[in-house]
């Protein structure tokens, strides 16, 4: 993990899933040009069981006011 004073990088998670499910199977996430891919979080699992070490997705977290105090 990279850690900002204001944002943070980490590798995707398992735990994740739910949230990109989220994104991937809502229209305003790709806006109106591309197509929508449906895909479950079972689909996520797999995929994300199943990817090399070498390819990663990253997730970017806005770190919170509290937690950049510390």
């Amino acid at each position: 993990m990279l850690e900002g004073k204001n944002v943070n990088l980490r590798v995707e998670e398992k735990e994740d899933v739910k949230l990109v499910a989220e994104w991937l199977n809502n229209p305003d996430y790709w806006g109106e040009y591309l197509p929508l891919i449906q895909r479950s979080r079972t689909e996520l699992e797999k995929e994300i069981e199943s990817r090399s070490s070498e390819e990663k997705w990253f997730m970017i977290e806005k770190r919170m006011e509290a937690e950049s105090d510390l």
